[in-house]
């Protein structure tokens, strides 16, 4: 098996607040990449630019997530609703990739698998995207 990539030897990017750097790795610890095409090859460049631009990749998800949401949770996580709406702004959907495929692909994150690295019990999910879900989505 290969080697996975250690977030501990990471160091902030020069510049970026320790605060966001914590919340980055995190975040990222949390996500369950296990299932997506090629990992863990690319996990090293992928956590980089990751880690880089966190700042703006949580900030995006904020606006879609805040834009809709109500109760506790609203502003915390992304509907199916909000998901498609930045589908749509983002012009993910495509041919090869329709909008029925992307939903699919916000179901199988919202699962919680038996392996998941954020120690929950397996589940079908609550049908909300938190950050990393989301970011896991991507």
């Amino acid at each position: 098996p290969m080697m996975r990539f250690d977030t501990s030897y990471s160091q902030p990017t020069g510049g970026q607040p320790r605060d966001e750097y914590e919340a980055a790795l995190d975040t990222w610890n949390k996500m369950d990449l296990a299932n997506v095409h090629g990992f863990p090859v690319w996990e090293p460049e992928v956590f980089e630019l990751f880690k880089s631009n966190f700042g703006e990749l949580k900030a995006i998800f904020a606006s879609y997530a805040m834009s809709g949401g109500s109760g506790a949770k609203g502003g915390m996580t992304m509907d199916q609703g909000e998901l498609t709406q930045f589908s749509m702004d983002c012009s993910l959907e495509t041919g090869e990739l329709p909008i029925t495929r992307i939903i699919k692909i916000f179901e199988r994150a919202d699962v919680v698998d038996e392996n998941s690295k954020s120690r929950q019990k397996a589940s079908t999910g609550d049908g909300a995207l938190e950050l990393h879900e989301f970011f896991e989505a991507l």
